[in-house]
């Protein structure tokens, strides 16, 4: 693959005006955003089946918590720093054009797992192609727009993860309804369903068609890319003297990261928000359905879909604020997040406790409203803080804390604290002594009374377990307030066009 380097000459000609013309950057930042909402739909999918899969392989929390956390996320981390550094040095449209490729073939053959590994290792094949989306795309995106616009881009882009979740949520709801009326109840044997178990020559569950046409969509995807995305010159929209037109090795990249402190204070509040976000995400399903007795679909297109579009317009809001208050209050990059996180508390606690649906909704839509406050920030600070030559590594290492420790830590952690308070809440009662939560899973020679306690202790084991999770928002928020007293100092471009 040939380097791609900008000479100065053709850089200092856009300066600060952006690559191509205003449409065009727009459609290449509608692109990237289907690109990152493909890739937070995958993610968001898993866990929109969570139950269905926890019982067709017999899983405990933690067990489920394994499968949708730390394989993933490490995979997913580890995989984004030699992506990144490539990217740093290549071109980066063909790189991203692969990775869209590799994960959308591996989607694909999630749906036909006969196994629990085999299902876990077809996910981790889906991180590996999903690691380079991230930091390629932020890498673009700050070459395409002038650095006053970036902020409100990035939280444009960084609505994907929302959208993600919810298209995986109205799609996975409607497939999950689909197979309810066509294949769980009888219906006419006519359906698509049926139709793909006719095709495949096997019984296909909903969960596993869901998978299958989401990575058909990815394939698409990712030709639409290759052919209408063009390689901007590198650092061609930023101030003509902060660029640097030598290429940076990964350590050298690292360096200039390390003394950045707001850089890593943002880090570290990130993993905190993100190791809840993950969490939460990931027993969402679950949680309504042992709580309020919803199933799939309800749980998806009640819930989901109105959680993750008032997680999007807070994404939007924050970015939206961001931009106008810099120039007044650069630092509110950071502090608007800070207020955001700790707002999201008592909102998701209200949201866990209640017993009435209505109640439960409003409070966890406000709830997500203010918890993604954080995310179009953290992109902001991560690339605004080192050269033009270092920040698709300096995306990579947020997302190796962020997402690979903070994405495994989450779902895992929680599952492990769901478990063990199921257990206590096992110990509370004499009436269900020699129960665990494997026994609970497995439901054989179990009386109605045993059955009836194993639902009460997980129900109540879970929600008390996520109730906990959330106050990690406090010290995240407390991390911000750091950042935002030491970002002047660390941000390179500082523009008052």
């Amino acid at each position: 693959m040939n380097d791609v380097v900008s000479p100065p000459d053709v850089a200092l000609t856009g300066r600060l005006t952006g690559y191509k013309t205003k449409p065009y950057r727009a459609w290449v930042l509608f692109i990237l955003l289907v690109v990152y909402t493909l890739s937070n739909a995958d993610r968001s999918l898993l866990t929109v089946f969570a139950q269905p899969i926890i019982s067709t392989f017999h899983l405990t929390d933690s067990q489920w918590g394994l499968l949708s956390g730390p394989p993933f996320a490490m995979f997913y981390a580890l995989m984004g720093l030699p992506l990144a550094v490539w990217a740093d040095r290549s071109k980066r449209v063909v790189i991203l054009a692969f990775c869209i490729l590799m994960w959308s073939i591996t989607t694909t053959l999630c749906g036909f797992a006969s196994g629990f590994l085999i299902l876990l290792v077809c996910r981790m094949g889906v991180a590996i192609g999903e690691a380079g989306c991230s930091p390629i795309s932020n890498s673009l995106l700050a070459d395409y727009f002038i650095p006053i616009e970036r902020p409100k881009v990035l939280s444009i882009w960084a609505l994907g993860v929302t959208i993600g979740i919810i298209a995986a949520n109205i799609f996975g709801g409607a497939i999950a309804g689909l197979y309810d009326a066509t294949s769980g109840h009888g219906g006419n044997g006519m359906g698509l369903p049926h139709l793909f178990s006719g095709v495949l020559g096997f019984h296909v569950e909903g969960w596993r068609l869901a998978f299958m046409l989401l990575g058909a969509l990815g394939l698409l995807v990712a030709s639409v890319v290759y052919f209408s995305v063009k390689e901007p010159p590198r650092g061609y929209s930023d101030p003509p003297t902060s660029m640097k037109w030598e290429a940076h090795s990964f350590a050298s990249s690292l360096k200039e990261l390390l003394s950045k402190r707001s850089y890593w204070w943002m880090t570290l509040a990130s993993f905190q928000a993100t190791l809840v976000m993950y969490g939460v995400i990931s027993f969402q399903a679950p949680l309504l359905q042992r709580l309020h007795g919803l199933t799939v679909g309800q749980a998806a297109l009640q819930f989901g879909f109105p959680i993750a579009v008032a997680g999007s317009f807070g994404t939007f809001f924050c970015g939206w604020l961001v931009e106008k208050l810099t120039l007044r209050y650069f630092s509110s990059v950071a502090w608007v997040p800070a207020i955001g996180v700790a707002v999201a508390v008592p909102f998701y606690l209200v949201a866990f406790r209640s017993t009435n649906l209505g109640e439960v909704r409003i409070f966890w839509l406000l709830a997500a409203f203010f918890h993604y406050f954080v995310i179009g920030s953290a992109y902001a600070i991560g690339q605004g803080v080192v050269s033009s030559r270092s920040r698709a590594v300096a995306i990579a290492v947020l997302l190796f804390i962020v997402s690979g420790l903070g994405g495994s830590t989450g779902p895992y952690l929680l599952g492990v604290m769901s478990d063990a308070l199921t257990l206590w809440h096992f110990h509370a009662s004499s009436a269900v002594a020699g129960l665990s939560p494997h026994l609970c899973k497995m439901q054989s020679n179990l009386t109605e009374a045993q059955i009836q306690a194993c639902h009460l202790a997980s129900s109540y084991g879970l929600r008390d377990a996520i109730s906990l999770m959330v106050g990690i928002l406090i010290p995240a928020s407390l991390c911000l307030v750091i950042c935002a007293r030491r970002l002047k100092r660390d941000y390179l471009l500082q523009t008052k066009n």
